[in-house]
């Protein structure tokens, strides 16, 4: 190889490399720059498809044991007083879905559950869904009012300090809280003793399914 061709070779060699760098590797830095902000986009676009997706229900603890009552058992009818002293009976609200908690002032886990059943009464006021509470107070009785205009229960708060634990035993409500729904039909679909975070969503859930004409999972 001459002098004068390794030169122009050396040039040609050159030249490619500044070619490179000029033009290929500018282009790879463009695309590694834009690169994580598409990952970024798509990371957005299916964190908003999934948050626009309602949340799948609340498991069932696994210590839930067996339900107070055998879904598919008809409902007793409970007479008692509600705490403005009106007479109550189940058949006075035949054709309605009850949410009925069994619960007492004096209920470490009802002042926790009680929340829960307000703010399902709130948003199902109204689409044929009927919430009862039955207090199992006995001696403090006289608390159950103020204690229920206290925590806010607007719907039928029943107290009778006679009747209301007689209703317990035939419904088994043993463990306090309590929750049973019922259909309109009068048949315990589902029930429940005890509160864990996300009880709302279940009976929310099971609510849905009976207006719907679902099957109802008691599992």
């Amino acid at each position: 190889m001459s002098k004068f061709t390794k030169i122009t070779f050396d040039k040609v060699l050159i030249g490619g490399c500044v070619l490179v760098i000029l033009v290929i590797f500018p282009g790879i830095m463009l695309y590694w720059s834009s690169h994580p902000q598409a990952e970024q986009q798509v990371s957005q676009a299916e964190h908003s498809a999934v948050t626009a997706v309602d949340p799948a229900p609340a498991e069932l603890p696994e210590n839930a044991g067996a339900p107070p009552v055998s879904p598919g058992t008809r409902a007793a009818n409970i007479v008692s007083t509600t705490v403005d002293g009106k007479p109550y009976t189940f058949d006075s609200q035949a054709n309605h879905i009850k949410i009925v908690e069994f619960w007492a002032t004096w209920c470490g886990p009802c002042n926790m559950s009680i929340p829960a059943i307000i703010d399902l009464d709130n948003s199902l006021r109204g689409s044929g869904v009927e919430t009862v509470g039955v207090s199992m107070d006995t001696d403090t009785a006289a608390q159950v009012k103020p204690f229920a205009e206290s925590m806010g229960m607007h719907y039928t708060v029943l107290v009778d300090p006679q009747k209301n634990p007689l209703a317990g035993e035939v419904y088994n409500a043993s463990g306090l809280p309590s929750i049973y729904i019922i259909d309109g039909k009068g048949i315990i679909r589902w029930s429940f003793s005890g509160y864990w975070d996300g009880e709302e969503q279940y009976v929310r859930q099971v609510i849905n399914e009976i207006q719907t004409g679902q099957p109802v999972d008691q599992s």
